[in-house]
């Protein structure tokens, strides 16, 4: 290194201009000792440092965005992140920091082949016992051999990742046993209270470690994590079924603008897993990148062991080449579980997929303002008969370019009680929704556009509305297939819709004969060169379904039809209002009288 560092003394230091030697004005940090001998450390405009000589245990550098970071020993240039910060007085120094804990001064190398374990604990067990503290890692690559437990009141931080790395032996861990626990992770918070790892690199790739990352988990007792973070960390997990960062019931947790890579650039069957949340209350995951995981790329799951998941807020994190971007699995009651604005590119599977198991109640799941690209579906919500679904909101998400072409964009079964708003599916490879085994669906506002299937198809569902929707070039591929069909589904509303389509003829709706209670009105269908009405019922009875309402469709030309009503039979109870066709001509009911044939 070019750069020339200089130790002056506090004379020196305290002077108008301290960054002044001779007649050149040096790029320069601070740094102080604890007792009235002060001193600045000053490196050149390349910045970088050489060695230091002649500075004193327990002199404290100014750290950018960490604070001062107390020295211990003869502080070198590896010790030293990416230094600025304010010149203060070496009495507020000392008092400031007099509670961080460096793992150098408790005997860790830091040179990625001494065992630092030991080091470390000892570093987290001294700030423990001193009520609290920071324990900083400076540059380096620590060697680990088992879990390293972080206790209440403790802030693990590092020079920053990719700087500050742990890097474990191969193979996994023993464990450690905390209260009848035994844990396995490089850093665990195991039910503590306000503890923290910020900053540093978790390598288990290199090594082949097959350990959990970092850890907020629960002691022989269950008693749960309080007000943990995990922010700014790099997890690097080995290929196997581990989780990188993972929450196990914590409460008040913040997993924030960390960096997971599972080392996995193809689709394999692997169970490794990005960031989980098992359980769980008040827990935000927001602002990380993962990617390149074999499993899930965010998991949200709950089972009797874990409890409920209550109150988790997933957002805006950014997900790529996973086998699922972001997986919710309920085995147990779940509250007030939020996905809002949520990036997912190029997922093996599903953008956002939930599973809903027996006897569970799920209330209040929104997955709002996501976006995902590619998968062989963008959101799938798999449901069970013996499950309960309030409030759930499907709103404001962008799905482009699904690959299934047996299912469709946004999949729903066995589902119930779900608003679909305001988003919008692009280019699927087959349908734009599919909806089976559904009750009490309402679709409105949607954009469903190119795609080469319906826009919309419903499969034994009851009490499903279409309205104020746009469905644009269905099936442009196939030809005939109509916008939104329907087959053994009861009460179909269908209104306010435009459907627009393009070079081939199909029917806006398409309600097969198992379908009852079919209301159309109020819709636009445009369309180009062959005939296409708005509605198509293929039943012998008409009553299985009626078009009600007004609906507007432009009129019909020798080569166009705005409305097709096949040959049937008469119904048994008509009611006013009702058209029907048979081979004798055209009845209408009106009054209560039965007029027709019409000629």
């Amino acid at each position: 290194m070019s750069g020339v560092v200089h130790a002056f003394p506090s004379a020196v230091a305290n002077t108008a201009d301290p960054l002044k030697v001779g007649s050149t004005r040096w790029n320069a940090e601070h740094l102080f000792t604890s007792g009235n001998i002060g001193s600045i450390v000053i490196r050149g405009s390349d910045d970088t440092l050489d060695a230091l000589s002649s500075v004193a245990s327990g002199s404290f550098v100014r750290s950018n965005g960490l604070g001062l970071v107390p020295v211990y020993g003869v502080l070198v240039a590896a010790d030293i992140p990416d230094l600025s910060g304010t010149y203060l007085t070496s009495a507020a120094a000392a008092a400031e920091y007099a509670s961080v804990f460096n793992v150098r001064g408790y005997g860790a190398i830091g040179n990625g082949s001494t065992d630092d374990t030991a080091a470390i604990q000892a570093a987290i067990d001294a700030a423990f016992a001193a009520g609290g503290g920071v324990v900083w890692f400076p540059q380096g690559i620590y060697k680990t051999t088992n879990t390293i437990i972080v206790k209440s009141g403790v802030s693990v931080r590092g020079a920053g990742r990719g700087s500050a790395i742990l890097r474990p032996a191969a193979g996994a861990y023993a464990g450690v046993v905390v209260n009848g626990a035994t844990i396995y992770a490089t850093l665990a918070m195991v039910s503590v209270t306000r503890a923290s790892v910020a900053s540093l690199t978790v390598d288990h790739a290199t090594n082949s470690t097959t350990s959990n990352g970092i850890a907020i988990t629960v002691d022989g007792a269950g008693t749960a994590a309080q007000h943990c973070t995990i922010v700014d960390c790099e997890v690097l997990p080995d290929d196997s079924a581990t989780y990188a960062i993972w929450n196990f019931k914590g409460q008040h947790t913040k997993i924030l603008f960390n960096y997971v890579d599972g080392g996995i650039t193809t689709s394999t069957a692997t169970a490794q897993e990005g960031i989980e949340s098992f359980g769980g209350e008040d827990v935000l995951v927001a602002g990380n990148t993962v990617q390149n995981v074999g499993a899930n790329g965010i998991y949200v799951t709950s089972d009797a062991t874990s409890g409920e998941s209550k109150y988790i807020r997933i957002r805006d994190n950014y997900i790529y080449r996973c086998k699922s971007g972001i997986r919710v699995a309920a085995g147990t009651h779940a509250r007030s579980v939020h996905l809002h604005g949520n990036q997912i590119s190029a997922p093996w599977e599903y953008g956002i997929v939930a599973t809903i198991g027996t006897g569970v109640t799920f209330q209040d799941l929104q997955l709002c303002d996501n976006s995902v690209d590619g998968g062989l579906e963008g959101i799938r919500l798999i449901g069970h008969a013996a499950a309960t679904f309030k409030q759930i909101s499907v709103r404001g998400n962008t799905l482009r370019s699904q690959t299934s072409t047996n299912t469709g964009a946004l999949v729903l079964s066995i589902f119930s009680n779900t608003a679909i708003d305001n988003n919008a599916i692009l280019d699927s490879a087959s349908s734009g929704m599919y909806l089976a085994t559904t009750t009490s669906i309402t679709a409105r506002g949607n954009l469903v556009e190119n795609t080469q299937h319906h826009s919309v198809y419903g499969d034994t569902c009851t009490s499903l509305l279409l309205a104020q929707n746009s469905f644009k070039s269905y099936n442009e591929a196939n030809g005939d297939t109509p916008g939104a069909y329907f087959t053994t589904t009861t009460k179909i509303t269908v209104q306010n819709n435009e459907f627009t389509k393009g070079t081939y003829e199909a029917y806006g709706v398409w309600a097969l004969p198992s379908c009852d209670r079919v209301s159309i009105s109020d819709n636009q269908v445009r369309y180009t060169p062959t005939f296409n009405p708005v509605f198509r019922n293929d039943s012998t009875n008409p009553e299985v379904g009626l078009v009600r309402g007004r609906f507007l469709a432009l009129a019909a030309t020798t080569t166009q039809v705005s409305l097709r009503v096949p040959h049937g039979s008469a119904p048994t109870s008509p009611v006013d209002g009702d058209i029907w066709t048979t081979t004798a001509g055209v009845f209408v009911r009106v009054n209560g009288t039965t007029v027709g044939p019409l000629s």
